[in-house]
């Protein structure tokens, strides 16, 4: 046999053994890929063993369940006024005053939580042509301002509230223009006034808790009133809730639609609403807890205007009000 010959023979055996080696070597490989992912598998196994199981629907916060109350029906109640910050972002309106009424309807109660024009919220921000164009932390009444119409205000606002409540539900909501007061009181034949306090001095029937029939004139002159003696715009903006509410109830008291959707075909620029006869029953039903519940927070010192939240207390809040131990 030749030397070339065996050189060639040499180089093939050469080939094969290194091939084999490779074999070997990449089936190690394999087997030590799968065995990390069986290790894997088996730490998340592990891992998914330790966490504690949740239901569908139940929270754990401080070492407790809850659930939420399914009893619970809640209305933003809006006091809607023009505003010169409005008018530069949207439709020239904003949401002065904002009340969530949360209605219990298992146990007939209705509590009052008062969030303050102010609160520093995740605001949707759309352009003049109504496109989305993002979301930014601003004054949560000022997302009323981004609606082209009350229905679309009233919807941006539930969704504003909604998060601020760490989606929280939101059912219906209910709009007031303070600014067509009259034409609201008189489109129902006037509204029934509770005094907030003494003023028998302007009318003997004026005194304190007395339910006064007032016309829109009536009630617009007395509500000057309060203006003009108005020692701060804190006390100008009481004056607004103490209005809001007069007029929400009057609307409400009967515990049908039928009187919100009557204001609403006679003076439907002042109005909005999508509470239906249910949501207005439930609310007539109930004792409404006459104590208001503030968003827990403080000013801003760099924005006196600027209403920051306390994010713990807030849960605290969120906690005790839309959810119940689970058991």
């Amino acid at each position: 046999m030749n030397k070339k010959l065996i050189l060639i023979i040499i180089l093939v055996l050469l080939l094969i053994a290194g091939a084999g080696f490779g074999a070997v070597k990449i089936a190690k490989n394999n087997d030590s890929v799968a065995s990390q992912y069986t290790e894997q598998a088996q730490e998340s196994q592990e891992e998914q063993e330790a966490e504690p199981y949740l239901p569908p629907g139940v929270i754990e916060y401080n070492g407790a369940r809850y659930s939420r109350n399914h009893d619970i029906e809640t209305t933003l109640l809006l006091g809607v006024e023009t505003g010169a910050e409005a008018a530069e972002i949207g439709n020239g309106k904003s949401a002065g005053t904002v009340f969530l009424l949360i209605t219990d309807k298992a146990n007939k109660t209705t509590k009052v939580l008062s969030i303050d024009r102010g609160t520093i919220a995740d605001v949707d921000v759309y352009d003049s042509n109504g496109y989305e164009v993002g979301r930014e932390q601003k004054k949560i009444c000022l997302q009323y301002a981004y609606g082209d119409s009350a229905r679309r205000s009233c919807y941006l606002m539930k969704k504003a509230v909604s998060n601020l409540l760490f989606e929280s539900r939101v059912d219906n909501c209910l709009a007031i223009s303070l600014d067509g007061t009259t034409v609201i009181a008189d489109s129902l034949g006037g509204l029934n006034i509770t005094m907030p306090d003494d003023y028998s001095y302007l009318n003997p029937a004026y005194t304190k808790d007395a339910v006064v029939p007032m016309t829109g004139a009536e009630l617009e002159n007395f509500i000057g009133f309060l203006d003009q003696n108005a020692g701060s715009e804190e006390e100008r903006m009481q004056t607004r809730e103490w209005l809001l509410f007069q007029i929400f109830n009057n609307l409400t008291e009967t515990g049908s639609a039928d009187t919100i959707q009557h204001v609403m075909d006679t003076a439907g620029e002042y109005i909005d609403s999508d509470l239906n006869d249910e949501a207005i029953s439930a609310i007539s039903e109930t004792t409404v807890d006459q104590e208001i519940i503030d968003l827990p927070g403080a000013y801003s010192q760099d924005d006196p205007g600027a209403f920051i939240v306390d994010g713990t207390a807030l849960n605290d809040l969120v906690i005790s009000t839309f959810y119940v131990p689970y058991e």
